[in-house]
């Protein structure tokens, strides 16, 4: 499916932050009333997110940090890796000049 996406030549945003900012998301995550009826329910799978976040930087297949370290390798349009989650409220100055810039549309 990527592949498909790729063919218009979008600006490539390669969120890479690690394993140890992955799993402080992980365990600071708000409730997702969209997935799970209660707060309790969500954390109960919470020892299955831990372990399928820690495996991505190990394990092999197309959700695998291998793998997308090579479609973003691959692509020779636009593209940025972030080492680190980017501040986005208030947006940093680099995701605002992307915004400015038109790489990233504006929702609306």
């Amino acid at each position: 499916m990527i592949e498909v996406a790729l063919r218009f030549e979008p600006f490539l945003i390669f969120l890479n932050p690690g394993l140890q900012s992955c799993i402080e998301n992980c365990l600071n995550r708000p409730w997702e009333p969209h997935k799970y009826p209660s707060k309790p329910m969500q954390d109960a799978n919470l020892q299955f997110l831990l372990a399928w976040a820690t495996e991505y930087y190990t394990r092999d297949g197309p959700m695998s940090l291998n793998a997308h370290q090579a479609v973003c390798a691959l692509y020779a349009g636009r593209k940025v890796e972030f080492q680190r989650v980017p501040q986005l409220n208030p947006p940093e100055a680099e995701v605002l000049a992307w915004l400015r810039s038109g790489l990233i549309p504006r929702s609306t």
